[in-house]
């Protein structure tokens, strides 16, 4: 799989916090709702990265899948 390396990040840490749940959701819309409920990634330090990608796992499980791929588009991802 490919994508950008925050989606190559998404899937590592997800890995680590929910195991084969990572499977479940795209990387792409973990990051469509990291970015928006942060206006830039570059300035979140590792922990709160670690913490914004494991809330926006629950964001995109909680949200439909055409939602999150709206999301997603929105950002061009």
């Amino acid at each position: 799989m490919s994508g950008s390396v925050y989606q190559d990040q998404i899937r590592e840490i997800l890995r680590g916090a929910v195991g084969d749940g990572v499977s479940q959701v795209d990387p792409r819309h973990v990051e469509a709702w990291i970015r928006a409920n942060h206006p830039t990634l570059d300035g979140l330090d590792e922990h709160e990265l670690e913490l914004a990608i494991v809330n926006g796992y629950k964001d995109a499980v909680l949200a439909t899948r055409a939602e999150s791929e709206k999301l997603a588009r929105s950002f061009g991802l």
